[in-house]
């Protein structure tokens, strides 16, 4: 919806249960297209193949939401359009499309694509020849890159193939190729490397030794703390033993001491010879923590401006190596900015109700039918806000959103959605994640938040500042998103936009 764009809108969903189960999916896909698809298969002509095809990718673009039946409109639309090179591109589109609303078929999804964009390159000569050329080369890197996260090895093969390609039809790609493979044959031999100590520390839990280069590579290369934290037990070094609990804390509940403490230790551990990203991302976490201290230390004293020379001198450092820091605390609004209040519940007219039963009573707004009741609130925040609500779930099934606007986006926030799947709450979606995809989405978690009859308190607030962006929310006082990150990493699922 153009005109949700920006604007804040309340989303109560009294049923949020799409298509749950793989037999359900495959019923529905079968009773309605099975006996075209065989029809199709069944005639000489690949033409029709590409038509439905292409009526296929057009169901699967209203099926967002549903993903397991989106995995199979997108999969056979893909099969379909690959019969005949005028379908091409309709299966390239079937596979992106899938790619980008089901992560856990990524990888599957890029083999495709990079199957058909070989087919291509070898199909062409001349001009036409480069072009396909360039598609094949960025459709392997793509692919290279939904590899490496299981398979180093066979990224490296493919980003070869790739410069291989690039060089043959004089695509000026080299040395991000060369740069890619670097990264991968140092994710392999960390991988290794992991695989060593691990097997090490399970032969001897007790090894400080190996407990401490293990901690290291999860701090230091991975900027995993938590991770690190299986092996904090084993540690005899008595900094990291303070410190790493510390790192592994969500950065909102630090106190002020821990907050210092934990600045100086990740600033310690970013050694000037450590490759760029790693050292940037040790010292964005340390800004992180000093910009906690200041949140919790507004007196105007020489501690404070201590901590402020060192957040500036760390932000003029981070810059330096090319990275933009990407702290919650880095887009905390200033404390003398000057705040609007608004009573949102007396701001609603009848016209901005856009879906579903609204009533109001007496300061009260309630939903009912049908399923996913939406209101847009005619209020525009600009820059930083904050929203405070008290709910109350009435029906036997129900969940409470909201679409936030996010700099120049927006994002859906949601508590007890897909009480089929046992219930998730979080952003959706997040690096194209929806909530269904725990693994996949950082915000994602799972479990019924609300029980029935019961008010809470719900708070949600989003500061932005460039393209970084934070979003927090809290129901009753319990931490539920703490999210930070470039805001384009944030998207609204097609089916509520």
């Amino acid at each position: 919806m153009p005109h949700l764009r920006r604007s804040l809108a309340l989303l109560l969903l009294t049923l949020l249960c799409p298509v749950a189960s793989g037999q359900d999916a495959q019923k529905v896909f079968e009773s309605l297209y099975s006996q075209r698809i065989q029809a199709v298969k069944a005639t000489r002509d690949t033409s029709d193949d590409v038509r439905l095809a292409s009526q296929l990718l057009e169901a699967a673009r209203q099926s967002v939401e549903t993903p397991k039946l989106l995995t199979l409109l997108c999969e056979e639309a893909s099969e379909l359009g690959s019969h005949d090179t005028s379908g091409y591109e309709t299966a390239v589109a079937a596979m992106t499309l899938l790619a980008e609303h089901v992560p856990s078929r990524q990888l599957v999804a890029a083999e495709r694509i990079s199957d058909i964009r070989q087919r291509q390159y070898l199909a062409q000569r001349g001009a036409e020849r480069a072009a396909a050329g360039q598609k094949l080369v960025d459709a392997m890197i793509q692919l290279a890159e939904a590899q490496q996260k299981s398979d180093p090895t066979t990224a490296a093969i493919t980003l070869r193939r790739a410069a291989s390609v690039a060089r043959a039809i004089g695509y000026d790609k080299q040395d991000e190729l060369k740069q890619r493979l670097q990264q991968v044959i140092e994710t392999q031999n960390r991988t290794e490397r992991l695989k060593k100590l691990k097997d090490q520390f399970a032969a001897n839990p007790r090894d400080a030794k190996v407990a401490k280069e293990l901690a290291e590579v999860y701090v230091v290369e991975l900027n995993d703390p938590t991770a690190a934290m299986a092996y904090a037990d084993a540690l005899n070094d008595s900094v990291w033993r303070q410190c790493l609990p510390l790192a592994a804390k969500p950065n909102n509940t630090l106190t002020e001491a821990e907050a210092e403490k934990l600045g100086d230790w990740l600033r310690s551990l970013a050694k000037p010879n450590l490759p760029a990203d790693q050292q940037g991302a040790l010292l964005d976490r340390a800004l992180a923590a000093y910009r906690r201290y200041l949140e919790l230390h507004p007196e105007q004293d020489l501690a404070r401006k201590k901590m402020e020379l060192a957040a500036d001198s760390l932000a003029t450092t981070i810059k330096g190596l090319g990275i933009t820091a990407s702290s919650t605390e880095a887009v905390a609004a200033s404390a003398t900015t000057r705040v609007k209040t608004y009573d949102l519940i007396q701001t609603i007219e009848p016209a901005d109700i856009l879906k579903g039963t609204w009533k109001l009573n007496r300061g009260v707004l309630r939903s009912g039918p049908p399923n996913r009741a939406l209101m847009m609130v005619p209020v525009h925040p600009k820059g930083d806000y904050r929203l405070d609500a008290s709910i109350v779930r009435v029906g036997r099934v129900e969940a409470f959103g909201l679409i936030l606007p996010v700099a120049d986006r927006q994002v859906s926030l949601t508590v007890n959605t897909y009480p089929g799947e046992g219930g998730r709450s979080g952003l959706s979606k997040v690096d194209n994640a929806g909530l269904l995809y725990v693994d996949q989405n950082p915000t994602a978690t799972a479990g019924q938040r609300l029980a029935a009859k019961k008010l809470y308190r719900f708070s949600a607030e989003v500061r932005t500042r460039d393209d970084i962006a934070a979003v927090r929310a809290t129901l009753d006082g319990e931490p539920i998103v703490d999210w930070q990150g470039r805001s384009s990493a944030l998207s609204l699922d097609d089916a509520i936009r």
